[in-house]
């Protein structure tokens, strides 16, 4: 079952992605935080979920998003 479920919080999100950071969320664009256990794929303006919705991926941070999905990665079984 794909959990659908969107959370609206109040605040910074620069304080949540530093909460969250431990459990493999990663700041894709300046209004996503994306758990590395759901992305499915990315190319070289978005994320692609395993549920299918597109998040668009920022140019300026592509690369330590890469590189953070590249870790998450190398930590499954």
């Amino acid at each position: 079952m794909v959990n659908t479920e969107v959370i609206e919080c109040y605040g910074s999100l620069k304080n949540y992605e530093k909460q969250l950071e431990r459990l493999n969320f990663v700041r894709c664009h300046k209004s996503y935080l994306v758990n590395c256990r759901y992305i499915r794929s990315m190319s070289g303006k978005e994320v692609k979920l395993d549920n299918g919705v597109l998040i668009p991926l920022s140019k300026y941070k592509k690369d330590a998003v890469k590189e953070q999905y590249q870790t998450y990665l190398r930590t499954l079984p």
